[in-house]
């Protein structure tokens, strides 16, 4: 996600565009653009991120903590989802064409998926307990 505003930086620098009137001071030759096409394109691409990763690490984290997952079985997911988000970032970047970026967007939504359902039974075997 941190990578994904230096590349706004970068595509507003390359395009010069600037995001308010005070960057004029900065970048004299820039132009007041909200609709830049490759600016708003790495913007998709950090909003989707910001979409699906906070979730994906809290399920992660109560997952970790709470529903002793074997430690293959979780650092795959982990390393399914991080691939998967790096792919889809640099897909709808470099705007490749569909259905490869769903097909990412997919196999990582499955992986949040399975740490989701992973606390749901976890929930529910401590309740069945609990009574």
């Amino acid at each position: 996600m941190m990578a994904m505003s230096l590349v706004t930086a970068f595509y507003r620098v390359k395009n010069k565009v600037i995001a308010t009137p005070e960057d004029a001071f900065y970048q004299p030759t820039g132009r007041l653009v909200y609709d830049d096409p490759g600016v708003e394109r790495v913007r998709r691409a950090h909003r989707n991120d910001m979409e699906n990763i906070p979730v994906f690490l809290v399920a992660a984290y109560l997952v970790g903590m709470y529903c002793n997952p074997s430690v293959e079985s979780f650092t795959w997911h982990l390393r399914i989802f991080t691939t998967c988000r790096v792919v889809h970032s640099v897909i709808t970047v470099g705007a490749l064409r569909q259905p490869y970026r769903s097909i990412v967007w997919t196999v990582a939504w499955t992986v949040s998926l399975s740490f989701c359902l992973q606390i749901v039974q976890a929930s529910l075997e401590y309740a069945s307990y609990a009574n």
